[in-house]
């Protein structure tokens, strides 16, 4: 309905919705969201202060109210809300990346460098992360790293990209994303050392990603399974050859 230029219309379905189903978080940041961007900011509000004072909320509605608070330009608040989100779980990708980006946004580039540079170590082959940090290290007076940053990001072989972690039931993992060709020679077999970490951080499984290089540009997914009793709560690669 919004998407077809009848907003008030899904509001008044959102707010139906949430009466009747007042734990639905999600659906419950949501529909704050559409009433910032109709102008109700102070009922959008009120919305956000009811969810970020319940104390029932877990990873998930931490980063969705995060999210919604950071659409609706409470970037402070989405900064709380994402603490949150990675104090309950310290090594999730999307946790961290979240923190970051409302971190960048309020331009606390000492904090944001600080999460970014432990996404290039885990994440050494994702340019986003290169971009950020060189950014931090930009804004506070590095000029001579950020520089240097950028150009050990050009030499990459290859890139990776929307790399997530599945649980897909039964002890079931699944890693995937999209890699991108870079400045290694295209048909080069290689293979990604990659850590699966268990709720403390230390590692419950080891896989290595077989990865056929493609052409320069060219992008193409790649997935990588694993199976364990213990919880995976996270992961990590390294560089091609384990460096």
């Amino acid at each position: 309905m919004a998407a077809e230029g009848r907003p008030e219309e899904a509001l008044a379905l959102y707010a139906e919705y949430t009466e009747q189903n007042p734990d639905d978080v999600v659906i419950q940041a949501n529909y704050a969201v559409m009433l910032s961007e109709l102008g109700q900011q102070d009922s959008a509000e009120a919305v956000f202060a009811g969810l970020t004072a319940r104390e029932d909320l877990g990873f998930a509605e931490w980063s969705e109210i995060g999210v919604g608070l950071f659409r609706t330009g409470a970037v402070p608040e989405a900064i709380a809300a994402f603490e949150q989100a990675v104090r309950l779980e310290p090594f999730s990708k999307s946790a961290r990346i979240n923190l970051l980006e409302a971190h960048m946004e309020a331009r606390d580039y000492e904090s944001a460098s600080v999460l970014a540079d432990s996404l290039v170590r885990w994440y050494p082959y994702e340019s986003d992360n290169y971009k950020a940090l060189a950014i931090c290290y930009s804004s506070t007076g590095r000029a001579k790293d950020a520089y240097s940053l950028l150009a050990l990001q050009d030499t990459l072989p290859f890139e990776f990209e929307a790399v997530e972690l599945l649980s897909m039931g039964d002890n079931k993992y699944v890693v995937r994303g999209m890699v991108t060709g870079g400045r290694a020679v295209a048909g080069e077999t290689v293979e990604v050392p990659f850590d699966f970490l268990d709720q403390n951080g230390g590692v419950a499984d080891s896989r290595r990603l077989q990865l056929t290089v493609p052409a320069r540009g060219v992008s193409q997914a790649f997935r990588l399974t694993v199976e364990s009793e213990i919880p995976i709560a996270g992961f990590r690669y390294r560089r091609a050859g384990g460096t």
